[in-house]
């Protein structure tokens, strides 16, 4: 497989979805990896460390270093290594329960478990912006909001004078210092679905892997109808599930919505007659079914005006100093 962006198309039930796993993504099988493990699976392993101590992210919420960015912020400040030169690998695949799956593991589906990630050469980049803690509107016990398009999160989130993240910012705010493929917990194993009963989740780290049940997602055609009304009672209040958290204090990052991202290099009008697949617009994070829910993965087939049931934001802001 070639270096760059792996491009997929993979039939959901609904119709087909198409995008793109960032990174010279190769499974372990494809790519010819030394990992080997028992059937119940790999122990967790400890990152090599990407950069020398002095240039390690500061995560430094009570000290002057926080004031970099507005209250409702975190600030993110490290090394990042370009798609290009990322290798992950996934070691095996879960199902919905939880379960393992059979299947040769691929990076783009749900993966159960990854090795640590390494980055070819060394060619880390530095990078420094704020990005907010919370799904849009960022405000923690709030229903994030649903039905957002490019341009409708762009035109509401410059008002407040921030501004749509890059794909580049959101990776790196999920995947924190060592560069943890999945946002939450150890950074390498998928978490196990929530338990749900009246009143709230009483268990789970995460609002993903949920089951459809009886809904129709087809029949969400407008923000407020019956099923869209239905399928957004299936979201969590922002920051509830206390241990759905990246290394860097970002809430929510994995599951809830599909979150809209400035893709770098995409394209926003396609030629009249040619099907796109690289739009400006993508699609970061992960929504409550069994989805990828991991840091870099990035869907970019919907054009600008693409909104629906699953989609919503949230902003980012460069420095104040």
């Amino acid at each position: 497989m070639s270096r760059g962006r792996l491009f997929y198309c993979v039939v959901l039930g609904l119709g087909v979805a198409c995008g793109r796993s960032n990174g010279d993504a190769k499974t372990a099988v494809e790519a010819g990896s030394d990992v080997a493990c028992a059937p119940t699976g790999c122990p967790a392993r400890k990152p090599k460390e990407i950069a020398p101590v002095e240039m390690q992210e500061k995560i430094s919420m009570g000290s002057d270093e926080r004031k970099a960015c507005p209250d409702d912020m975190v600030l993110v400040d490290g090394m990042y290594c370009p798609d290009q030169y990322l290798e992950q690998h996934c070691l095996y695949n879960t199902n919905i329960d939880g379960s393992r799956s059979d299947k040769a593991p691929s990076l783009l589906w749900a993966c159960g478990e990854f090795a640590p990630s390494t980055c070819k050469g060394d060619h880390f980049v530095h990078m420094r912006f704020c990005i907010d803690v919370f799904e849009w509107p960022n405000k923690k016990g709030a229903i994030p909001q649903d039905w957002m398009t490019y341009r409708t999160a762009k035109k509401a989130i410059e008002a407040t004078g921030k501004r749509l993240c890059t794909a580049r910012e959101y990776g790196k705010a999920a995947e924190g210092p060592n560069m943890h493929p999945i946002p939450y917990g150890d950074g390498y194993h998928r978490q196990s679905r929530p338990t749900f009963l009246p009143g709230g989740i009483v268990s789970g780290v995460c609002n993903f892997d949920r089951d459809m049940g009886h809904l129709d997602p087809s029949k969400a055609r407008r923000p407020n109808d019956e099923m869209s009304q239905k399928l957004r009672a299936m979201l969590v209040p922002s920051g509830s599930m206390p241990d759905c958290v990246s290394d860097y204090g970002v809430r929510d990052l994995a599951g809830n919505l599909d979150e809209i991202v400035y893709n770098e290099g995409g394209v926003e009008t396609c030629p009249k007659g040619e099907r796109c697949y690289n739009y400006v617009s993508g699609l970061m994070g992960g929504h409550v079914w069994h989805v990828r829910n991991a840091a870099r993965f990035i869907t970019t087939a919907h054009n600008l005006d693409f909104g629906w049931y699953e989609s919503g934001s949230r902003a980012c802001k460069d420095v104040i100093f």
